[in-house]
């Protein structure tokens, strides 16, 4: 079976599970309160953890002094979208074949049920160095990263562990603390980022999320792919 397709099918089988479990528990733990402070969780997770650490620190290699670079992986993996390694991976190549047959971000590749669903990343395209493209060389500096290694290939493993761990103790917040916003943040992925960005044949000028304005070359998408290209 092709990686790139394994990797995929396992993050869709684990959004959909997470979704299907936070539903059922819902019925029973419902409270508008906590849905507010899982809703806040998901946005710290995603702000730090994918705009300011997964996409800009690691994907385009840029810093922010407030920050720690561990900070940024903690909350990476807290958010739920996906190994770090294969975020990157997929994020690079986006921008070197934005809104292009190569890009999976595209509809030119994907129907809108397979982007908002989060199908399209179990395509085996996922994975390909296009036209030579060499992405393990760019990518070396964070393949002899330990800890991020160690996150990466540990990814699934350690998040049921936690989920267990902390539902041990409490079922309503490993709930609200834990799933929701992975929930969140795997739908926030899949409806904003890779179809209504997109969704005109070309990076749409609004990234519909205002914190990610706080991200410096990230708050208009169309500029942070000027920015960016490759």
């Amino acid at each position: 079976m092709n990686y790139g397709f394994r990797y995929g099918i396992t993050q869709f089988v684990f959004g959909m599970t997470l979704n299907i479990v936070s539903v059922i528990l819902l019925y029973t733990y419902f409270d508008y309160l906590w849905l507010i402070l899982a809703f806040l969780i998901f946005k710290i997770n995603n702000l730090i953890g994918v705009g300011y650490g997964l996409h800009m620190y690691y994907s385009h290699n840029t810093r922010n002094k407030f920050i720690n670079k561990h900070l940024y992986l903690v909350f990476g993996f807290l958010s739920g979208i996906g190994r770090p390694l294969q975020f990157v991976r997929y994020h690079i190549l986006h921008h070197k074949y934005s809104d292009t047959d190569k890009d999976l971000s595209s509809l030119k590749v994907n129907s809108v049920l397979e982007l908002v669903s989060g199908w399209w990343v179990t395509k085996t395209i996922y994975y390909h160095n296009f036209d030579g493209y060499n992405l393990h060389l760019r990518l070396k500096y964070l393949l002899n990263n330990r800890l991020f290694m160690f996150v990466n290939n540990n990814y699934y493993l350690l998040h049921l562990s936690l989920i267990l761990a902390v539902s041990l103790v409490s079922i309503k917040v490993a709930l609200y603390f834990l799933i929701l916003p992975i929930v969140f943040n795997i739908l926030d992925a899949n409806i904003i980022f890779t179809y209504l960005l997109h969704k005109t044949g070309k990076p749409v000028a609004n990234n519909c999320i205002s914190l990610w304005y706080l991200v410096k070359n990230s708050g208009k998408h169309n500029i942070h792919h000027k920015i960016f290209k490759e």
